[in-house]
């Protein structure tokens, strides 16, 4: 080869190379809020994926990433031993990532339109210990005519103490490309 027909040839691969190395095939990244209606934001997020099949929708075999958190918030409504050992302030944060993931959705085309257009469904796979206590979380947000669901749940490892269930309503869904 030609010193003068290597230079091009070297280029290209430098420019595949920067290309890869600054995201350029490892799928587009979104971030996701569900603001309840009084503007609390209740459950955050981010995944990274891409429409490999061309079908106009990210499913859940299309992510390379994923990660969705949101407080524990229960509803105190009857004395339990777990209540005197953790304090509402010091509930863990439960994070879920793919391994959490149970369904997921991206309608590309609804996410144009400015239309519900995600989704999901998680649910805790480890759950987090605190004070001897296991505490577990599940996320619904699988029919986008529906609020999403949060259910909160504590445990001692055996048995369930308390799960506390709420159903955001007019609670709006937010995914945005980055």
């Amino acid at each position: 080869m030609k010193p003068f027909t290597k230079i091009p040839v070297l280029l290209i691969l430098a420019v595949f190379v920067v290309l890869q190395a600054c995201g350029g095939g490892g799928g587009n990244t979104y971030t996701f809020k569900v603001v309840e209606s009084d503007g609390d934001v209740a459950v955050t997020g981010r995944f990274t994926g891409e429409d490999a099949n061309g079908d106009g929708v990210i499913a859940m075999d299309e992510l390379q990433s994923f990660r969705e958190e949101t407080p524990l918030r229960f509803i105190y409504s009857q004395p339990a031993d777990w209540k005197d050992m953790v304090k509402e302030d010091s509930l863990p944060v439960i994070v879920h990532g793919l391994a959490d993931l149970k369904s997921f959705r991206l309608d590309l085309a609804a996410l144009k339109k400015g239309e519900a257009c995600l989704e999901m469904e998680t649910n805790t796979r480890e759950t987090i210990i605190v004070s001897g206590y296991h505490f577990w979380r599940k996320l619904d947000m699988a029919n986008k005519a529906q609020g999403p669901t949060l259910v909160n749940g504590v445990g001692d490892g055996t048995q369930g103490l308390e799960l506390s269930m709420r159903t955001l309503e007019n609670a709006a869904v937010k995914v945005t490309r980055e």
